[in-house]
């Protein structure tokens, strides 16, 4: 058996959710599918929320998909190899699991806390060959190579190695090279994604005179190969832990959202400018404007637009308040 079939679910897998199922309280049965409430976003509409009997969940309304793994990873926290042998290990343990039987143990060690490092090798572990797809969509193998980008033929998947601020390993996020019906397109091992910035270690705490976020590692890849500062969100959703972080560590004289130019692009990109308008970043906040799909589709003849959008947040604070210079000016007047 390939660690093709040792990583997904395989035939008729939908009973895995029963657990899960069990739990919630609105949930309909088809010849195909289940579906019920999404427990990820708390959704009220049990249509929106449909699991295949290939083993894979899909919430039509907020986006998230995958398999068991994947969505038991999402819901209690887990990182996705403790998920994985929760449910491998077997119905009578993996139901047991939600009786709360060693789970309170394991997540006052390990829910706070940081996800521990991964020891380098563990890059080459799963690595067999060079992205040939990424090769051929003109990403440089310099670039690859800065990022530890490689290959897992076993898996079908392009493998992109996650560091925290600081440049230590903390997990993998692969990105299936051919996606199958159902099979989500990224999935991710061994780390809480809204905690930490893809490439983000290669500019924290450098002064840089712009610093991109965008939503996806290769994102992150593209604009670096043309010579930007960027990292990325994992997701069109900027987390609180994530305007932390870089509250913290950014050192750059203009911050500018480049998300996707989709529907939940430009969503996140409302929200974030909401969130990071309250933050020091008001007056240096820009969204940029580009014509493809996403930053990762850029070449060298594309152009970036860059509005100003710290001088809209200050206009509209001025509209909403009175700033402490107004305050004084006036104070002045009528003395």
């Amino acid at each position: 058996m390939s660690s093709t079939d040792d990583k997904k679910p395989r035939g008729d897998q939908s009973g895995l959710f029963l657990p899960l199922l069990a739990s919630w309280d609105v949930w309909q049965q088809s010849d195909e599918w289940w579906r019920a409430r999404c427990p990820i976003h708390k959704g009220d509409n049990p249509s929106a929320f449909s699991i295949n009997r290939s083993g894979y969940f899909k919430c039509f309304r907020c986006s998230a998909g995958g398999d068991i793994y994947e969505l038991l990873r999402v819901l209690q926290g887990l990182p996705y190899t403790r998920a994985k042998a929760l449910v491998d290990a077997g119905p009578t343990r993996f139901s047991n699991f939600f009786g709360l039987t060693e789970l309170p143990e394991w997540k006052t060690r390990h829910r706070g806390a940081e996800e521990p490092a991964l020891p380098e090798s563990t890059i080459y572990e799963v690595r067999s060959r060079a992205p040939l797809l990424l090769l051929q969509r003109g990403f440089s193998a310099e670039m690859l190579k800065r990022y530890h980008i490689g290959y897992n033929q076993a898996d079908a998947s392009v493998v992109l190695p996650v560091r925290d601020a600081e440049g230590r390993l903390i997990g993998l996020t692969y990105r299936a090279d051919y996606q199958r019906p159902g099979q989500p397109k990224y999935w991710h091992d061994n780390f809480m994604k809204a905690r930490h910035l893809y490439g983000f270690h290669l500019w924290a705490g450098k002064e840089v005179t712009r610093l991109f976020l965008v939503e996806g590692h290769l994102d992150v890849v593209r604009l670096a190969q043309l010579g930007h500062a960027a990292c990325g969100v994992m997701g069109s959703e900027l987390s609180a832990q994530q305007i932390d972080l870089l509250q913290k560590r950014a050192r750059c004289k203009q911050l500018v959202l480049m998300l996707d130019n989709d529907d939940a692009g430009r969503a996140g990109t409302a929200k974030a400018v909401s969130a990071l308008g309250e933050t020091r970043f008001m007056r240096q906040l820009g969204v940029a404007e580009y014509a493809t799909h996403d930053p990762g589709d850029l070449t060298v003849t594309d152009t970036i637009n860059i509005k100003p959008w710290f001088k809209r947040l200050t206009i509209g604070r001025r509209h909403g308040t009175t700033s402490r210079n107004e305050r004084g000016t006036r104070s002045k007047a009528g003395s």
